[in-house]
């Protein structure tokens, strides 16, 4: 919120404009469009398996993962330190998982981040639901879109049929971006209502 309203601020100056400083929403998280925005801009998907050795997909691995530095804190203002636990909590509770305490060794120090992830099928459910209600718009759409078909396949078994593989390989492939397979259309209900 600090840096937006910085930015928000630098911007009026700039431009001679008056856009207000909103506050923190208090809506509850999945009344709101809050964090597919937050996702666009923080968050990712991970998919993985291995084989057997009859060729048939196993050990499937899915999730949404987001984490955040523990502390927002500004080194040209020592002021400014904000824990980022309470949205990290809103979070976890909107997709009933608890939030992990990892550690990023960096060269010179080491980082100290909340992470929370849809590592259980009823947070996997609940973010599906979610993003199907308030869509992403950015490349990571076209992660969610596949990671549900993905999903629908391991619940239904699908992975194990003959042509299971093929699929989830293709389906894995379009988790991420590429301009010959993916188009915008997707951006024609841009916040229709």
């Amino acid at each position: 919120m600090e840096a937006l309203h910085r930015l928000i601020i630098w911007f009026n100056n700039k431009h001679g404009t008056n856009i207000p400083l909103l506050g923190i929403d208090t809506e509850p998280l999945n009344n709101s469009s809050w964090f597919s925005g937050f996702l666009e801009a923080d968050g990712s998907f991970y998919f993985n398996f291995k084989l057997n050795k009859n060729d048939i997909p196993i050990g499937i691995v899915y999730y949404l993962r987001i984490s955040q530095k523990q502390t927002y804190n500004r080194r040209v203002d020592s002021n400014v330190n904000m824990s980022n636990l309470p949205h990290m909590q809103l979070i976890a509770d909107l997709f009933k998982v608890n939030i992990t305490n990892i550690e990023r060794v960096k060269d010179k120090y080491t980082e100290r981040a909340y992470e929370v992830r849809t590592d259980r099928e009823e947070s996997k459910l609940i973010l599906f639901d979610y993003l199907n209600k308030f869509p992403l718009f950015g490349y990571k759409y076209f992660a969610h879109t596949n990671l549900e078909i993905l999903h629908n396949m391991v619940l239904n078994k699908e992975h194990k049929l003959t042509d299971g593989k093929d699929k989830i390989i293709l389906h894995k492939g379009l988790m991420k971006y590429d301009d010959t397979k993916h188009n915008w259309n997707h951006l024609n209900n841009f916040y229709k209502k």
